[in-house]
């Protein structure tokens, strides 16, 4: 009897079918569900423009330390106290956008992420389905005795294949629980970036709050030094007097 044609054979066919019908079940649903609203490779490419916008903006940021650095080295006076101050301003006004997109990019990252643990949800959900299956098939075949496994062949040859593809099915439910093991490790590590994720944007909230409040400040300090002056050189030089 060829081993293509026994029961046990079939049995393994229709579990391994199983378990590759499952996996496709749940990428369709993934496609229906979270595809629908943003595709991985949409959030993907939002996050990579995201990155690149952050990453001019900093630049821009490292241009305004260094004309601050200038002026800060320049002779104290009115103009210059003035063009620190907007220097100031414009560099608190690139740390905001800059901190805006960060919380923009983590927000995508977020949403990726939690993308990624739905997926695994749903590939978990499916694999134990398979598994179930193959711990009922595998105890259907070890409730047998020796006696009623040969009874049920024709020949001793049957009965050497038969319990060949019984290892054949323990081997594939070995694979099953390994891949079983690997999903929820990826699940729960995709859990605690979220976690970490969620963490990062609380902070980025806060920071920028801050940076809104110290940029609220120049500006203020900008109106009282020109109120002080009234916009006079040499009321800024006696002010400077008067501070020594």
């Amino acid at each position: 009897m060829m081993l293509t044609t026994t029961p046990y054979f079939k049995k393994i066919v229709s579990i391994l079918a199983f378990g590759i019908l499952g996996v496709g079940i749940a990428v369709g649903v993934v496609t229906q569900t979270v595809g629908a609203q943003e595709t991985a490779d949409d959030l993907r490419l939002k996050i990579t423009e995201s990155q690149r916008q952050l990453q001019a903006i900093e630049q821009e940021i490292k241009k305004f330390e260094s004309q601050l650095n200038v002026v800060g080295a320049e002779k104290k006076t009115l103009q210059n106290a003035i063009n620190e101050l907007d220097l100031s301003r414009d560099k608190l006004k690139a740390e905001i956008r800059g901190t805006e997109k960060k919380i923009s990019s983590t927000d995508l990252e977020i949403q990726e992420l939690e993308r990624e643990i739905h997926i695994k949800e749903l590939e978990i959900e499916k694999n134990m389905e398979a598994v179930a299956e193959s711990f009922r098939q595998v105890d259907q075949t070890e409730n047998q005795t020796v006696v009623e496994i040969i009874l049920g062949y024709d020949s001793i040859a049957e009965v050497w294949d038969a319990l060949e593809e019984q290892s054949l099915l323990q081997d594939s439910l070995r694979e099953s629980t390994k891949i079983m093991s690997a999903l929820k490790d990826e699940y729960e590590k995709a859990k605690l970036n979220s976690l970490e994720k969620r963490g990062e944007l609380g902070n980025l909230k806060k920071e920028l709050s801050g940076e809104e409040n110290v940029l609220i400040s120049t500006i203020d300090q900008k109106d009282s030094l020109l109120s002080q002056t009234k916009n006079k050189e040499s009321n800024y030089q006696k002010i400077l007097e008067e501070k020594k």
